[in-house]
C-alpha cells in the first residue's frame, strides 16, 4: 500500500543530501539472492541525485504505509522517433496531436515523457509492500500533473527484449509497442513502448 511520494529535489531541500543518499542506498533489486535489475539499482544508488543536479531527470521515491522505501520511478523529457508504418489512420491521428510526421522518412518526431527507471525495492518485504500497478499509478499521477503545467501527452519507456514479465506488465498498463533499438553500450535489444494520456 502507498504511503507517500517524494521527489529527490524536495527531499534534498527538506532533509539534505547525506540523508537522501543514505535512503537511496537501501534500494535493492535482489530477490531471494537473484539480481533482478542491476541497472536500476546502480542508477538509484549512484546516479539519481547527480542526474537531478545536472537537470537530466528526476527520481521519485514511493514509500509504503509504514514509511519504508517501496519503489522508485525516474522521469525525464526526450525527443523520440515513432515509425508511422503499420499504424492505423486512427493511431496516426492521435499521434499527430503531439508529433510532426517527416514525409521523407515516414517517422513521427515527438517530444515525450520518458519513464527512464521504474522498480520495486526488494529490500522491503521482498518487493511485496507495493504492487507494480500502484507504482505505475503514482508515475502516471506525476505525469498528469506535469501535463497540466507544461502540456504533452505521450509517455514511453524501454523494456529489455528478453524480459517478458516486464513487457506483459507494461502492456497491461496500457502501453503499446512501437519500435525496437539495440544498445551498443550494454549489447542489449530493447522494445520501446508508448502510451497516450
Amino acid at each position: 500500500m502507498i504511503g507517500s511520494v517524494f521527489s529527490i529535489p524536495s527531499l534534498l531541500d527538506s532533509v539534505g543530501e547525506e540523508t537522501v543518499t543514505d535512503m537511496l542506498q537501501t534500494f535493492s533489486c535482489v530477490s531471494e539472492g537473484v539480481q533482478l535489475n542491476e541497472e536500476v539499482e546502480k542508477f538509484v544508488r549512484n546516479s539519481s541525485v547527480e542526474f537531478y543536479k545536472r537537470k537530466m531527470s528526476v527520481t521519485y521515491l514511493v514509500n509504503d504505509e509504514d514509511d519504508r522505501l517501496a519503489g522508485i520511478f525516474t522521469l525525464t523529457h526526450k525527443a523520440v522517433d515513432i515509425p508511422a508504418e503499420g499504424m492505423s489512420n486512427a493511431q496516426k491521428k492521435k499521434i499527430q496531436r503531439f508529433a510532426q510526421l517527416d514525409q521523407d522518412t515516414g517517422v513521427f518526431r515527438a517530444s515525450a515523457y520518458l519513464i527512464a527507471q521504474f522498480g520495486k525495492n526488494y529490500a522491503v518485504n521482498n518487493g511485496m509492500s507495493i504492487r507494480g500497478t500502484e507504482l505505475m499509478e503514482c508515475t502516471m499521477s506525476v505525469l498528469h500533473d506535469a501535463q497540466e503545467m507544461v502540456g504533452g501527452g505521450l509517455v514511453y519507456l524501454e523494456c529489455e527484449e528478453e524480459n517478458s514479465q516486464a513487457y506483459d506488465f507494461y502492456i497491461k498498463c496500457g502501453f503499446k509497442e512501437f519500435d525496437h533499438r539495440y544498445s551498443q553500450i550494454d549489447k542489449q535489444n530493447y522494445i520501446l513502448l508508448m502510451k497516450i494520456f
